[in-house]
């Protein structure tokens, strides 16, 4: 009978794709690095593997008896380390398994020689307006990286002023700092809002949870600072030109957008009928060249909006630039929805352009304004001097256009949606015979749709020219700033 003889199982042969990396000094790798390995097993398969590495040879390769089989054969390592400085030498170890437990007794092994490259943080040139803020609000896109990969940083802060350094989630570039009493003026703290659209989120806007930044100064000028720290503690700074924030002096806020002819009237006329009943801001869009216009309207100029109850918005023709939107309406209309869906009170003043050259119904000033239509002779509504205007609503004073020297025109006559009031409409009798349409109405009034309460009141025209009698004007900013927004 022949003796049957038995042939001891092969151990498996590991191997690492790179077998010696020649680099020493600062001529390293940097952390992030992409390793392949593999094995064969004479009288059998692999099964799977263990890796393990550190900077300390003996102890990485005695890792390898507790760390987890894979069955990976290739990886991208971030080797991070904080031993105060900025290169290492990386021991990685790799054994293989066969089909019958076997395991290499001779891992394979490579010394990976690395540096850690330190981060960069930066504010992006275009992101800070000429202005220094919006009102109270400064928002701020800013850019950073790491060469050994964003898994590489640790920690990001913003500074302002004097204050301490606050961590900001590492998933942001855009943030917009609000005091969190914009009304006292002096030292404070500052809510952090993240991201640049807080105007088309689905949720009303809220400050980052638990995130306040101390050092902000109301009514002074602030400094603010960026800081990245990576894994190794490797850090890197910026600082932005200083910006003032202005303090916030009352709930009403009047926003001049009106840059054409009649602008200064306009602003005489509202600034003294609605100081004789309350006090107010007023912030300018339009002069010394529209230094105030907001860089970013769905972050700054929603958040500025944000801090007021009630805000009235008068403007005309801002450009006539073809391709540009002639209206800054069009671009505060995504913030203008958001505020008025949650409980912002909004009168506005505003005139289109005529005819060949109205506003598309696509514009998203129609997402604001609830109009059904618009007058095709848009163009034609000229008003006569000293003539009523009569209100549709009870409780609201007839107005009388004024004794002007030309005739006015962006006069906007339109049909509301089903379902908003018809405020004011002209007579036939206060238009020239030019107009032949049958749409009157040039003033409506709508509601907030939870509580029934009036959130939007719109003219199509400058109110200013309706001001032949200062007292009505003046009743009816009273009726609606003070009467229908008084929720």
């Amino acid at each position: 009978m022949e003796e049957k003889i038995i042939v001891p199982n092969e151990a498996p042969h590991t191997v690492i794709s790179v077998d010696t990396i020649q680099l020493n000094g600062d001529s390293r790798l940097i952390t992030q690095v992409k390793l392949h390995w593999s094995a064969t097993d004479a009288d059998g398969y692999v099964v799977g593997y263990r890796i393990s590495w550190g900077i300390d040879s003996l102890q990485a390769f005695h890792k390898l008896a507790t760390s987890p089989q894979i069955t990976q054969t290739d990886s991208t390592f971030l080797f991070n380390f904080t031993s105060g400085s900025d290169t290492s030498d990386v021991y990685f170890f790799v054994e293989s398994i066969d089909d019958k437990d076997l395991v290499d007794p001779h891992p394979a092994s490579l010394r990976i020689p690395v540096k850690n490259s330190p981060p960069v943080i930066q504010f992006l040139d275009d992101g800070l307006s000429t202005a220094d803020t919006l009102w109270s609000v400064l928002s701020f896109p800013y850019a950073y990286s790491d060469p050994d990969g964003l898994g590489n940083i640790d920690s990001i802060f913003v500074k302002v002023n004097e204050g301490e350094w606050v961590s900001l989630p590492r998933a942001l570039s855009f943030v917009s700092l609000v005091p969190v009493d914009p009304s006292i003026s002096g030292p404070g703290s500052a809510y952090v809002y993240g991201g640049e659209n807080q105007a088309t989120l689905n949720k009303e806007p809220t400050p980052l949870n638990g995130i306040t930044v101390p050092g902000l100064q109301v009514n002074g000028w602030n400094t603010v600072y960026l800081k990245i720290r990576d894994l190794a503690g490797a850090v890197d700074m910026d600082t932005a030109k200083p910006y003032f924030i202005r303090q916030k002096t009352s709930d009403l806020l009047l926003i001049d957008a009106n840059g054409g002819v009649g602008a200064f009237m306009g602003d005489t006329v509202y600034t003294t009928l609605i100081s004789q009943f309350a006090n107010f801001d007023r912030i300018d869009l339009i002069s010394n060249g529209g230094v105030n216009q907001p860089k970013f309207w769905n972050s700054s100029f929603y958040l500025m909006a944000k801090l007021y109850k009630k805000i009235f918005w008068y403007s005309d023709i801002y450009t006539t630039t073809p391709g540009q939107a002639p209206l800054l309406l069009t671009y505060s209309a995504p913030s203008f929805n958001q505020y008025l869906r949650f409980d912002g009170k909004l009168l506005i003043s505003a005139k289109f352009p005529d005819n060949a050259e109205q506003l598309p119904m696509d514009d998203p000033i129609f997402s604001l304004l609830p109009l059904d239509s618009i007058t095709e002779q848009s163009g034609q509504v000229k008003l006569r001097k000293n003539l009523p205007v009569d209100p549709n609503v009870p409780g609201y004073d007839i107005l009388k256009t004024i004794n002007f020297s030309s005739v006015p025109t962006g006069i906007d006559l339109f049909a509301p949606k089903a379902g908003v009031d018809s405020l004011y409409s002209i007579p036939r009798s206060t238009m020239t015979s030019s107009y032949t349409g049958t749409i009157r109405t040039i003033a409506l009034r709508s509601r907030n749709p939870f509580n029934n309460r009036t959130n939007l009141v719109f003219f199509g025209m400058e109110m200013a020219y309706l001001s032949g009698d200062r007292t009505a004007l003046q009743n009816t900013f009273t009726k609606i700033l003070n009467e229908e927004f008084n929720w």
